[in-house]
């Protein structure tokens, strides 16, 4: 008979067969473990001096996150109902695409409630995105 592979919601693996009855067992396996963090992954655009537009790919907290243009170049990323981002336990990764070419992104926690990050150009200045990328937020355990 057929084995099914399950992930339960906190990660935990699990397999699942049928007997010779057609009843299933399940067996949770022994080594299988929790992610060691949460996890927020989306796609950014933004242009001019409007708030990026996000696609959410994967979203772990399943909190809703508000994504803020605050000066040129600085942006926000505000949960001041969750606090998610634990302090010297949040981490970001910023890929740039599509029409940033010459720029690099600082990414900085600044307490509980906020992240942000910067747009930064050759000269170190800091500039608008105007452009797409994709961002990662990881909270560990």
């Amino acid at each position: 008979m057929g084995i099914t592979y399950r992930q339960d919601i906190d990660g935990r693996l699990s397999v699942q067969q049928m007997d010779d009855n057609f009843h299933y067992i399940e067996e949770q396996l022994a080594n299988s473990q929790a992610p060691t963090y949460k996890v927020y992954t989306a796609l950014l655009s933004q242009s001019g001096t409007a708030s990026p537009t996000v696609t959410v790919l994967e979203d772990n907290f399943g909190y809703e996150w508000n994504f803020i243009r605050f000066d040129e170049g600085n942006y926000q990323i505000q949960d001041f109902t969750n606090n998610p981002f634990t302090d010297n336990k949040t981490i970001g990764f910023i890929t740039l695409s599509g029409g940033t070419n010459n720029k690099i992104v600082n990414f900085t926690q600044a307490f509980s409630a906020l992240v942000q990050f910067a747009v930064i150009d050759t000269t170190g200045d800091t500039v608008d995105l105007n452009g797409f990328a994709q961002i990662e937020i990881r909270v560990y355990n």
